[in-house]
């Protein structure tokens, strides 16, 4: 019997022979936990902005790394639901599932053949002074600072973190303004952007979260 079609708030840990029409609301960078396991976050989001996340592990990373784009759009059959913490859900009153890749596992791409999908970037200027929902933005800035070295900061969940500020700015103003890397992207990738005395650099950064509009953007 052919997969029926179903939005994400339809489907739980009990669905069977389903498929979603989603699109990657969110795709992370790779990254290693302290356990040493390599993995992969994302978020899909349906048609009725209902999002759901996902995570690939080891190998599936790299096999999944052309398949599974940035905002494309995708059919996803035979995916397996699993049971998530509120803790790692998109929204604190989010979907209380999260999606793994089983042996049956069918994506098929929605996009037109052979249409790349590229960042969106908008000025400095026309980002809301009111982040709306949890809108990301990508920019394309030149960087005038990089803090020397990464701070360190323990979050809400009592975790230690290292946070590293950058100061960019474009043509829409003449204020600049502050970004935040968090993580992997305080370390070795911050410090390749310094900027000389002679030159400044001009870098596109994706998928930015406002958290304030008096001069700050989080990575």
């Amino acid at each position: 019997m052919a997969p029926q079609r179903k939005v994400l708030d339809e489907i739980d840990t009990t669905t069977k022979n389903f498929k979603v029409k989603v699109r990657v609301a969110e795709k992370g960078r790779p990254q290693t936990s302290e356990k040493n396991t390599r993995y992969q976050c994302m978020f899909f989001e349906d048609d009725k902005n209902n999002q759901m996340k996902m995570t690939l592990f080891g190998d599936q990373i790299l096999a999944y790394w052309d398949v599974i784009s940035f905002r494309g759009n995708y059919e996803i059959a035979d995916v397996v639901v699993r049971n998530l913490d509120a803790q790692w859900r998109a929204k604190e009153d989010g979907i209380p599932f999260h999606l793994s890749l089983g042996s049956k596992t069918v994506i098929r791409s929605l996009e037109p053949k052979g249409e790349s999908i590229y960042p969106r970037y908008q000025t400095l200027a026309s980002i809301p002074s009111i982040p709306i929902d949890d809108d990301r933005h990508d920019i394309l800035v030149l960087v005038l600072y990089v803090s020397k070295e990464p701070r360190r900061i323990v979050t809400s969940s009592n975790k230690e973190t290292s946070v590293r500020d950058l100061m960019v700015i474009d043509h829409s103003t003449d204020q600049p303004m502050k970004v935040c890397t968090w993580n992997d992207l305080a370390g070795e990738q911050s410090e390749s952007i310094v900027s000389s005395s002679e030159s400044f650099k001009v870098i596109g950064i994706t998928t930015l979260r406002p958290i304030t509009r008096q001069g700050k953007i989080t990575t």
